[in-house]
């Protein structure tokens, strides 16, 4: 039984909440409801079979780069809506991708691995949401 955010639960159910052109830079809305430090990370991938799940290789290997270059956005303040620009891949197209938030806490004290230990080292808290898509040309 899918727990209600995967594939086949009560929100994921793989409706298209945007459609956009591939290599295009979208607007891209978080409600951040805590600040804890850290940074986002947007990526996205295509769904292969409907209703089977992407995989994180997958994910992983489609980073995607900000309107300013960079792959992270750190957020320097919250709670709040914050908006960011990013730009899809120039060469992926599909009639339903799933597009990944993933917040990378670094509020957690931890060994940074050189003896020290500081705010943001170590394994840190994540969070992720995801949103289906469609990229055509």
């Amino acid at each position: 039984q899918p727990r209600p955010h995967e594939t086949g639960g009560e929100y994921g159910n793989g409706i298209i909440v945007r459609k956009y052109r591939a290599g295009s830079i979208i607007p891209i809305k978080v409600e951040m409801t805590a600040f804890h430090k850290g940074y986002f990370e947007f990526r996205v991938c295509p769904v292969k079979q409907r209703g089977i799940e992407v995989t994180a290789e997958c994910l992983n290997q489609n980073i995607l780069i900000g309107a300013d270059g960079k792959s992270r956005y750190y957020p320097q303040s919250g709670p709040g809506l914050v908006e960011v620009n990013y730009r899809l891949p120039a060469r992926m197209t599909c009639e339903q991708c799933v597009l990944q938030w993933r917040y990378v806490a670094g509020n957690n004290w931890g060994d940074c691995g050189d003896g020290t230990g500081a705010l943001g080292c170590g394994p840190q808290e994540e969070f992720r949401a995801c949103a289906d898509i469609s990229i055509s040309n």
